[in-house]
């Protein structure tokens, strides 16, 4: 667990922000697997111009729910960097002028590998958390 979680006095407190952690973590997961279904969809009409409106109108709740999700993850490093240098390139190559659909998808597995390891993180701190708060109340 990072040490700003372990810092908190409360137990409570340390529930509360694990948990908004995981909200978010979900709620973005949710967004990403909406834009890579329809990315890998797409496959090669990417580059046409209904397909690129497409996929930046999907990245738009991406780049919502993941801001949302970098204000929670900064108990957890190296994760939040991680997704914020994933989220720079996707978004650099979103705005290319020509782009493969191969390298977003390539793109798209890594920020989902890191909010899979994330999750891991998040869930054994959530354990960690129930344990302590569920101690104080005996």
């Amino acid at each position: 667990m990072s040490d700003s979680v372990e810092t908190e006095a409360q137990p409570t407190s340390r529930l509360e922000a694990v948990s908004a952690c995981l909200h978010h973590l979900v709620s973005f997961r949710a967004a990403l697997a909406c834009f890579g279904d329809s990315l890998r969809a797409l496959g090669d009409r990417v580059q046409d111009p209904i397909g690129r409106r497409h996929l930046l109108a999907l990245w738009r709740p991406c780049q919502e729910r993941l801001d949302q999700l970098l204000e929670a993850v900064v108990l957890y490093e190296p994760w939040s960097s991680r997704l914020t240098v994933l989220r720079h390139e996707v978004e650099d190559t979103l705005i290319d002028e020509a782009y493969s659909s191969a390298a977003l998808i390539d793109l798209v597995a890594g920020l989902e590998q890191a909010c899979e390891g994330l999750l891991i993180q998040v869930e054994l701190d959530l354990r960690q958390a129930v344990t302590e708060l569920s101690e104080v109340s005996e």
